[in-house]
């Protein structure tokens, strides 16, 4: 049976809230994600830009470019 994502309480979950989430239950997740101290960089790191993104500040190159980085650091993360 799959889960609507209006019944799953993770699906308003923010970034900055899943970084707790995952080190309380880190055994639940152990085997999808490589690295705790890893998907906790890479989630405050893509928190931060986020952050710049829904206060409506356009990226800069540079950050557009981090962004990208930390999505291929986000998917190297995962097993």
């Amino acid at each position: 049976m799959s889960v609507r994502a209006i019944d799953d309480p993770l699906a308003y979950t923010t970034l900055g809230e899943l970084i707790p989430i995952l080190e309380k239950n880190w055994s639940s997740f152990s085997d999808l994600l490589r690295s705790k101290k890893g998907v906790n960089q890479t989630l405050s790191q893509l928190n931060q830009t986020r952050s710049v993104i829904a206060h409506s500040v356009e990226l800069n190159d540079d950050e557009i470019s981090r962004m990208k980085l930390l999505i291929k650091d986000w998917q190297r993360q995962q097993s």
